[in-house]
């Protein structure tokens, strides 16, 4: 089981976290118990009777005219192996996460966005130290976000799910297919005949936050499966880009040249019209679960290759 509380005097912006929070642990079928505390006081009475049994605190650091950093100290201090994600709008607090072992920070305007990545490392890195063990497994949300162009290839994605559930997978294997297109009847048509209606949803054009929380609540990303269409094997489309900004390893079925053979946080598959092999799917994503930096690894690897100014320098750089 694992145990969580929100230590935050809003009461409207707590709400928002635990709904959060139910959506990620719920996607990753994950046991869990939320607690609420609206005062500072009152954490302190669970410290002091010694109830206090969390794994995880989400902590806001500004409580009206005091800070919730002493606060932090002693939790860190009792409980060292509790986890403590902060939860700001000032920058300035920033440096105290150096004083505090197995913490986070994340500024309240992007908890959409981070607080996932932040859920996620410190799953792992629970199961890692073997402090607790949490299943996470059980489920695996693939999300293709594209024009549904035919060099997308997503029918290898859909024919690779029907052969592996007339073989009773372990696995419940869902596709998210995010975007509008001239292949998207064809892909409609495919799972009404392969009975993947349980397994595959279309949900059509989406931006902003609704993209974001879908995002969120995926796994693994897929890339392009068919640019073998077009006779092209190596590419740099914008798309893995992307997906490795947001921390989301990937699928693709070409050669990237913005990223080396040696990243880990891709699975490259053969540019064929073979149908992808789930299997190789969940060995991948067992393999980049098992390794808790993953995607701040990935994070970090965009800003320092992918940004524009990187991708122009390349440019001037043979132009000169």
């Amino acid at each position: 089981m694992f145990r969580i509380c929100i230590i935050d005097n809003d009461k409207i912006h707590t709400e928002k976290t635990k709904e959060m929070l139910n959506t990620i642990l719920i996607n990753k079928q994950i046991e869990y118990i939320i607690d609420e505390y609206y005062s500072i006081n009152d954490i302190k009475k669970i410290i002091e009777l010694n109830q206090f049994n969390y794994h995880c605190v989400l902590l806001d650091i500004q409580f009206n005219n005091q800070t919730s950093l002493p606060l932090a100290d002693t939790i860190n201090n009792k409980y060292p192996n509790c986890y403590i994600i902060y939860l700001t709008s000032y920058l300035e607090y920033s440096r105290h996460i150096s004083r505090t072992n197995y913490s986070y920070f994340i500024y309240k305007n992007d908890l959409q966005k981070e607080l996932p990545l932040a859920i996620q490392k410190v799953i792992n890195q629970m199961n890692h130290s073997s402090l607790i063990q949490i299943q996470v497994n059980g489920k695996i949300v693939l999300i293709g976000v594209s024009t549904l162009a035919k060099w997308h290839g997503y029918e290898r994605i859909l024919e690779g799910l029907f052969y592996y559930y007339q073989n009773k997978g372990d696995y419940e294997i869902l596709f998210k297919i995010v975007g509008e297109g001239p292949e998207k009847q064809r892909y409609i048509s495919m799972v009404t005949q392969y009975d993947l209606g349980a397994y595959v949803e279309f949900l059509g054009k989406l931006e902003g936050e609704s993209l974001e929380q879908q995002y969120n609540m995926s796994d693994l990303a897929v890339s392009s499966l068919g640019l073998y269409k077009t006779g092209i094997q190596e590419v740099a489309p914008i798309k893995g880009s992307e997906y490795c900004a947001r921390g989301i390893p990937f699928i693709c079925g070409y050669d990237d040249m913005r990223f080396p053979e040696s990243v880990d946080f891709i699975m490259h598959v053969t540019n064929d019209s073979k149908p992808i092999d789930m299997y190789q799917i969940i060995n991948f994503y067992q393999r980049i679960n098992s390794k808790q930096t993953y995607q701040e690894e990935m994070r970090n690897y965009a800003i320092k290759h992918l940004t524009w100014d990187r991708v122009l320098s390349s440019v001037i750089e043979v132009l000169i």
